[in-house]
């Protein structure tokens, strides 16, 4: 599998990129959403990769300065589960100062924000492929 790097409004020119090893999914974009579909699929026993255009995983929770976890709740218990629940756990158990029983725009260190995302993808075996855009897919055999 080979990556392209750069984009069409960009002064420089793409460049292929090979990757070493040969991946049952790749995922593009490494916010929240990405991050939840690198790990369920690495779970389900895909080998992974997930490419994302910043230095660090989790979108604009990490990147974008949006210093705020979004009420995901009915006033008394979160509505949502799975990966995203295990994030924002993990995220709440690094914060000493955010009380456990905060469902509501619960401040977020992005710092730390950063290494949860990172430990679920070494704890996962996902690959990640930092400072990288794709312009392009060139698949074997075509």
């Amino acid at each position: 599998m080979k990556e392209r790097i750069g984009t069409s409004n960009s002064s420089t020119k793409p460049i292929e990129l090979p990757l070493h090893e040969e991946y049952d999914v790749v995922v593009i974009g490494g916010g929240p959403s990405g991050c939840a579909a690198a790990i369920a699929s690495s779970r389900h026993g895909a080998k992974t990769l997930i490419i994302e255009a910043t230095g660090a995983l989790g979108g604009m929770g990490t990147s974008d300065l949006v210093p705020a976890w979004c009420p995901f709740s009915d006033k008394e218990k979160i509505i949502y589960r799975g990966i995203a629940e295990e994030v924002f756990n993990r995220a709440k158990a690094g914060m000493p100062h955010i009380k456990q029983t905060d469902l509501e725009w619960v401040p977020i260190y992005l710092e730390y924000l950063k290494t949860v995302y990172d430990d679920l993808m070494m704890e996962n075996n996902v690959d990640v492929l930092f400072n990288s855009l794709v312009c392009d897919v060139i698949k074997k055999n075509e």
